[in-house]
Formats: C-alpha cells, sequence, structure tokens
C-alpha cells in the first residue's frame, strides 16, 4: 500500500477520485458526490485529501472538509476488492494524524443512507450518530417573472460587506465571530463560490451562498436574522438565488438541509425542491 496525501487537488486526481467512486456506487447502489473542493479550509496548508494505491492502481481515497479547526468532514470510498483490508484504517489514521498538528477537535464521518457497512465501520472507529441531512435538487422551473418589493434587493456579496455579514452570521448561525469572518473571507476569495446578501432598505437582513463544482451550483447557508424571519424574505433571497444560477450557471442545483429543521425543509420544498438523497453523520474526537 501506498499512501499519498495532498493540500491541493489537480484534475487527474479529481479524474482518478471520480472513476472509482463511479464504480463503488453501481456495485453499492450509492448516490455518492463527494465534496472536492478544499479551497475553504480554513488553513490553506492542512493535507486533506488521502489516496491508497496498490503499484500505479487508486484503491482508495478519504477527504475532508475542513472549514473550522472545530470539525473536519470525512467521505471515503473503497474499491470492493480491497475491503477489509486495512486501507480506509490505514487513511482515516493517516487523517487523524494530520487534524491533530492542526488541533482541529472532531471528526465528522459522513454516510450514505444506504451505506449499511460504512456506519459499522464508523461505530467500530468509536464515532457516535449526530444528525442527518437531506440532500435536495431543484426540480423545478426558476420564476423568472417574480420580481421583490421596491424595498427589498438580493445583490451579490462584495468584500466591503465582509464585517456586516460576519456579524449577521454571528446572530444567524451561532457561528463565533472569527470563525464566520474567516469562511465568508475564504468564499470571497475562492473562484467557485458566489455570496449574496438581502437588503431591506439600508439593512442587511440575511445572506446565502453557492458554490459551483463541475456542471452543478449549491446553495449553502441560507440565514435571516430572527426578527425579519417569517416575513417571506427567505422565499425572497432563494428564489432570486436560483435565479441568477439558472440564467447565468446551470440548471442542476442542490442544497443540504438538516432533516430536524422543519422550517427550511418546508421551505425548500415548497418551492422546487426534492430529496434527492440523505446522508448521516457520525462525530468523535480526533484524539
Amino acid at each position: 500500500m501506498n499512501i499519498k496525501a495532498y493540500n491541493q487537488l489537480k484534475n487527474d486526481i479529481i479524474s482518478e477520485i471520480r472513476a472509482i467512486e463511479e464504480i463503488c456506487n453501481a456495485q453499492d447502489n450509492l448516490k455518492s458526490n463527494t465534496f472536492l473542493d478544499n479551497s475553504m479550509n480554513f488553513n490553506k496548508e492542512i493535507k486533506s485529501l488521502f489516496l491508497a494505491y496498490e503499484e500505479d492502481k487508486l484503491v482508495s481515497f478519504l477527504n475532508i472538509f475542513i472549514p473550522t479547526s472545530k470539525e473536519g468532514e470525512i467521505s471515503a470510498c473503497t474499491l470492493s476488492a480491497y475491503r477489509q483490508k486495512g486501507y480506509f484504517k490505514a487513511l482515516f489514521n493517516e487523517a487523524l494524524q494530520e487534524l491533530n498538528k492542526y488541533k482541529v477537535d472532531d471528526v465528522l464521518l459522513v454516510l450514505e443512507d444506504k451505506a449499511e457497512a460504512a456506519k459499522a465501520i464508523a461505530i467500530n472507529l468509536g464515532a457516535k450518530y449526530d444528525f442527518s441531512e437531506y440532500l435536495l435538487r431543484f426540480n423545478g422551473d426558476a420564476n423568472l417573472q417574480l420580481i421583490p418589493p421596491s424595498n427589498i434587493r438580493v445583490l451579490e456579496a462584495k468584500i466591503e460587506h465582509l464585517e456586516a455579514m460576519a456579524k449577521l452570521a454571528q446572530v444567524t448561525f451561532n457561528d463565533s465571530y472569527e470563525d464566520a469572518k474567516a469562511m465568508i473571507n475564504n468564499a470571497f476569495e475562492t473562484e467557485s463560490r458566489k455570496q449574496y446578501i438581502i437588503k431591506l432598505e439600508d439593512n442587511i437582513i440575511g445572506m446565502a451562498g453557492a458554490s459551483f463544482e463541475e456542471e452543478e451550483a449549491s446553495i449553502f447557508g441560507v440565514g435571516i436574522l430572527p426578527e425579519y424571519r417569517g416575513k417571506g424574505y427567505s422565499k425572497i433571497l432563494l428564489n432570486e438565488i436560483i435565479k441568477d444560477i439558472y440564467m447565468n450557471h446551470t440548471k442542476n442545483i442542490t442544497l443540504e438541509v438538516n432533516s430536524s429543521n422543519n422550517i427550511a425543509f418546508n421551505l425548500y420544498t415548497k418551492n422546487g425542491f426534492t430529496i434527492d438523497n440523505a446522508f448521516h453523520y457520525y462525530r468523535r474526537s480526533c484524539k
């Protein structure tokens, strides 16, 4: 077994990963599409992609999404002929060593709903179920004719909005100021990310973002200040983002929502999104 670790992704490596992921999906009846954009990791030096080779053949990979030092989200895949032979465990241990160097607290193992064998592995590693998310896919048509009221504007966020957005994220998502500012700034510096704000008169009352990978766009971080919720602003923000993506980027749009967040789930499903997949998150300490 030859293990390689990277903090930057190259196209040839991405192609190798997608190839074995396609094989695993077909064999296991899964629909995994690992998020490989490491540009949002809180530290650009940290190695987040671990590959196991037999001779020159990629047989297993492990990827970590690490937006803050609180936790890293681990996704992995091993070709069936090489399972139960220590490949994933070897990659997992390498990943833990790397995360410990940068004082990352926890790992979240991301498991597709049907991946029963992976759940058993997570439990054997000492991870405990934490929460679940739905992956929703947009199956409607963008309502291009819907125009917001004159006192409401949805705009692409600019770097000058960074401070206001960081403070908004503190209240809306319960993030620390430092983590919120770092994540938003990372998004501004990443070509594959776009951020939006919604303004009522001159006040920023909400925000959201979109990431673009290959032929797909994913909406994330939709949030409205508590005092403005329940007034239809989330729907306006969501629809304006969909219109922008639909007209200027792609019609293949997804987003993720916590399975226990009924308000957000209802907002999305009433506005053209349907459940495409479900993922379970198992947490354990990096120690």
